[in-house]
């Protein structure tokens, strides 16, 4: 639409250009009223360009409206339908013949026959190369996707069985690609907790020593 906005204004300037210039020519039209007429026709073409980038900014918000929309009306393939409550992992945490396809590719198994135990309080590592499905397992232990095959118990019972709310409250997760959302540092580290106090969250802070760094009035003079 840009476009044709554009050749359009050329196409007017030129006819009036044109037009006038035979014009005055011919003495029905001065030179004085050539220039305001073209000085109008200036008005005129900054106005409608104004008025078309509003146009095609609102169907491309439209648009956009309509793709966030289709999120939202997305029915998830995880059910939290979990009903045991718990407050604390107390035991241990394992995977038995754990398999999984991405729904997208039933026919490709990303992770097959995987099993392992991680008792409280240990420290686990998963390594492998790229594509392997290091990630892929701490996603199936945190219910975003379903594993197509095997269990994966909590204190022995099955994940499906706890309520994923509480099960994502003792989980603490450090993405691959980090997001930051726009407001302070704070509502950054504490992003979906209500019921948390200032000493825990200057614990945490002191834990992951992000402290060090953000205390320094130099670099954050407004802190967390």
């Amino acid at each position: 639409m840009d476009f044709l906005v554009t050749q359009l204004s050329q196409f007017t300037r030129f006819f009036i250009l044109w037009q006038g210039g035979m014009m005055v020519l011919d003495g029905s039209l001065s030179v004085g009223g050539l220039t305001a007429l073209i000085s109008y026709c200036g008005m005129f073409e900054n106005a409608s360009n104004s008025i078309t980038h509003k146009v095609v900014e609102w169907f491309r918000n439209i648009e956009r409206a309509g793709e966030f929309l289709d999120v939202l009306d997305r029915i998830p393939t995880v059910k939290d339908e979990g009903t045991q409550d718990f407050q604390d992992m107390s035991s241990v945490i394992e995977f038995k013949n754990v398999g999984f396809c991405y729904p997208s590719s039933p026919d490709v198994k990303i992770i097959e026959d995987i099993s392992f135990k991680i008792p409280q309080g240990s420290s686990f590592g998963i390594v492998g190369t790229s594509g392997h499905g290091k990630s892929t397992i701490m996603k199936l232990f945190l219910r975003l996707y379903n594993r197509s095959e095997g269990d994966i118990t909590v204190d022995g019972n099955l994940i499906e069985d706890l309520s994923l709310a509480k099960l994502h409250h003792q989980i603490g997760y450090v993405c691959q690609t980090p997001e930051l959302f726009s407001g302070t540092i704070e509502e950054n580290i504490t992003y979906g907790l209500v019921d948390y106090s200032q000493e825990d969250f200057k614990e945490v802070c002191a834990v992951t020593e992000v402290s060090t760094f953000i205390e320094d009035e130099e670099n954050f003079p407004k802190g967390y």
